[in-house]
């Protein structure tokens, strides 16, 4: 188990509400996009899920939305694997923790219209309430979701 692993499982463990079901409560956009596209992304409908894998040191991950679901086993950070996107293409995706900042990188594989993204997980609290903030980068353009959980 790497130590970024072990890291990662302790966090697991040690906050309980990051294992789970989330949805998201707001989005916002730097632009970048076009208003078609920035509408049909507010209104698709998401839900990340995160939970522990039965193997030691891995997690599974799971992108639920009104559109198609993925599925990610097994996921160990900082190793690259091959699966498919949202956009049905085949990906290199990489989870990495960065200090309490979970990152997962696509590199699409296959020609077409798909361009690298990043995705920032990190927790923030407000009002005593505690939300999943996702970024996402593409392009230089730059959108935020939080997310509540379940």
């Amino acid at each position: 188990m790497t130590d970024q692993s072990s890291l990662l499982v302790r966090i697991l463990q040690s906050f309980p509400s990051s294992i789970g079901t989330y949805i998201p409560i707001l989005t916002t956009s730097t632009g970048g996009y076009g208003w078609v596209t920035r509408k049909l992304v507010t209104f698709a409908t998401f839900k990340k899920e995160f939970t522990k894998s039965d193997k030691p040191g891995k997690f599974d991950y799971s992108n639920l939305t009104s559109k198609k679901d993925v599925h990610y086993k097994d996921i160990e950070l900082g190793k690259e694997f091959v699966a498919e996107g949202l956009d049905s293409t085949k990906h290199k995706i990489t989870f990495d923790l960065v200090g309490d900042v979970l990152f997962e990188k696509h590199v699409p594989t296959e020609a077409g219209e798909a361009k690298d993204e990043t995705y920032e997980y990190s927790f923030v609290a407000k009002d005593g309430k505690e939300y999943m903030l996702v970024k996402m980068e593409a392009n230089g353009v730059v959108g935020k979701r939080f997310y509540k959980r379940l």
